[in-house]
């Protein structure tokens, strides 16, 4: 009888470890893109999309794009259980180009509600990026840098409230 319980109680704890699993980003699938506008309709520069799957590491890290006079300022994106950081290694010191909007979208591929609030990691981010830079929708993150002076050593942290959301 005592085994039988314990094997129960086990088994309640390893479906309660795999419930909380998909709470978290590790494992969705994610589309990365770079935007710039004054108006959405009509942006400047739309970078392509990029997928990956959410794991250890970096999940894109891109090169220049070029769209005219605009390009992409190259970038490492890593995702971990509930936060996003945006760090630019090995680029020359520069300005984002001043838009309504100038950033970078993180749509993750769910039809639930993953999001329930972003807010900005202070301690991880070096940027003098303000707390309504960071939008949060059900499915994505946006980070709007328009403006912003950049270097080798700028980051961005942001912090996510992950809702319970199978994966798909």
């Amino acid at each position: 009888m005592m085994r039988a319980a314990l094997c129960v109680a086990l088994s309640g704890l390893l479906w309660a470890g795999a419930a909380a699993a998909e709470q978290g980003l590790m494992g969705r699938s994610v589309v990365f893109s770079v935007e710039t506008w004054d108006d959405p309709a009509a942006p400047f520069l739309q970078s392509s999309a990029y997928r990956a799957v959410v794991g250890p590491g970096p999940e894109f890290g891109l090169a220049p794009e070029t769209n005219g006079d605009l390009y992409v300022v190259p970038v490492l994106i890593d995702i971990g259980d509930d936060r996003i950081d945006i760090s630019f290694k090995n680029i020359p010191p520069g300005t984002f180009y001043e838009a309504a909007f100038n950033g970078y979208i993180l749509t993750f591929e769910t039809d639930c509600v993953l999001f329930e609030s972003a807010i900005l990691d202070i301690k991880a981010t070096t940027l003098p990026i303000g707390k309504d830079a960071v939008e949060v929708t059900p499915q994505a993150v946006r980070v709007n840098v328009s403006g912003l002076g950049h270097d080798q050593d700028s980051t961005i942290g942001v912090r996510l409230d992950v809702q319970d959301c199978p994966l798909s």
